[in-house]
């Protein structure tokens, strides 16, 4: 019985034992900057109805799986005429090209009034929940578009582990996404962070570790059956 319970422990450990090995999951920010200290922003729709849409290039040198996403958003715009304070989000694999690939993030909603004082309410929007893979040292685009509203802007984060690339902005009057968009540089950093676990990938040291115990384990469950079978002379 002891043997037993015994064989049921090791087989019970091993499984933790790899999963320790390999890393445990922590919730770390891939890219950003600060939430707090931002700038005015750069317009959803700065000129007549031409609504823009706004890019901030990210990328990481390894597999992370997107959990949570926070944008900080101000209006009314420059150009407001009216208090539609919607905006949506969408993460981007080549904005412009028509082989992108764009996935939903989620939409949001800033109240302001008509005659409220360009980019007088701030909020920061946290959309969280989700279940994003990206793959490693591959370049996304974090779009941000709506009406009568700012993305506002903000210095980059240190010590993060993707790194930040381009901040762009689609020019209202090309085909914006429709494969002859015309893309200019914003010469500030976007307010924004994203936040997720790193997908881990197993060291040798550890499916070393793993096998190991797999020996180890087959020789325990050997031995309580009686031990290596004999062959006859």
């Amino acid at each position: 019985m002891l043997q037993r319970m015994f064989q049921l422990t090791i087989a019970g450990l091993l499984p933790l034992t790899f999963l320790f090995a390999i890393s445990a999951k922590a919730d770390t920010t891939l890219v950003g900057t600060s939430l707090s200290s931002t700038l005015g922003g750069a317009e959803l729709c700065p000129i007549a109805d031409g609504c823009q849409n706004r890019f901030s290039e990210f990328s990481s040198p390894q597999a992370f799986d997107i959990n949570d996403v926070k944008v900080v958003i101000s209006g009314p715009g420059l150009t407001d005429t009216n208090t539609n304070g919607n905006f949506q989000v969408f993460l981007d694999t080549q904005p412009g090209s028509l082989t992108n690939v764009s996935t939903a993030i989620g939409t949001g909603h800033l109240t302001f009034g008509l005659m409220d004082a360009e980019g007088s309410a701030v909020q920061t929007f946290d959309f969280s929940g989700l279940n994003i893979p990206i793959l490693a040292n591959s370049n996304y685009f974090l779009e941000v578009d709506g009406q009568n509203l700012n993305w506002n802007s903000a210095s980059p984060l240190l010590g993060t582990l993707g790194t930040l690339g381009s901040q762009l902005s689609c020019d209202p009057f090309s085909q914006c996404g429709q494969g002859v968009s015309k893309y200019d540089p914003f010469p500030r950093t976007y307010a924004m962070q994203i936040s997720g676990d790193p997908i881990p990938t197993p060291e040798p040291s550890s499916l070393l570790l793993f096998a190991t115990g797999l020996f180890s384990a087959g020789i325990v469950t050997i031995r309580g059956r009686g031990g290596w079978p004999r062959s006859d002379p």
